[in-house]
């Protein structure tokens, strides 16, 4: 979220001002909490990135290569994720924000698998804990024994996911 100045006012009567009255009922309080709210409008928003990226950025920093060395050398996949031709230009800024003035870890998405079925029934894979095994099992079955499977984009990249959908997670399922 860009911190300006309507973000300011939205913090401010959200957080410091009793509803009922329109006045905060410690004006000294209040007076410091909006300081600091005033001194947030400084500070940058930082960029997420993705994990492998941030990992390797941080191997430049040990390294002490500079930002051109991390355009110049990025290994394939980071390069791949830098130069992506629909996104190369905010990329490439992303990263020189990054460098600067930090990052956040992007949140992957996250999946659960859906086997395929003439019945197109919510049958899903699980983990049997006390079998040590994956199993499929009806969704609405879910005992003390089974464990959804979450998985991110990138361990489904290594797996055969023929005979199964992609399921993207909720949030609130996470």
């Amino acid at each position: 979220m860009n911190k300006n100045k309507e973000w300011l006012r939205k913090e401010a009567r959200k957080n410091y001002y009793l509803k009922d009255l329109g006045v905060s009922s410690e004006p000294k309080i209040m007076a410091i909490k909006i300081e600091n709210l005033i001194d947030q409008l400084d500070e940058p928003e930082l960029p997420a990135i993705p994990k492998f990226v941030a990992n390797y950025l941080e191997g430049c920093k040990e390294n002490e290569h500079n930002l051109f060395g991390a355009y110049e050398f990025a290994h394939k996949e980071v390069s791949n994720w830098i130069f992506d031709p629909e996104k190369k230009a905010e990329r490439i800024e992303i990263i020189a924000r990054a460098w600067l003035d930090g990052y956040t870890i992007e949140q992957e998405k996250r999946y659960r698998l859906k086997l395929k079925n003439e019945l197109d029934l919510d049958i899903f894979v699980y983990w049997h804990t006390q079998k040590r095994k994956w199993v499929t099992y009806d969704y609405n079955y879910v005992g003390n024994v089974y464990h959804r499977a979450i998985f991110t984009g990138n361990q489904l990249s290594f797996m055969d996911e023929t005979g199964f959908t992609r399921i993207p997670v909720e949030e609130e399922e996470k």
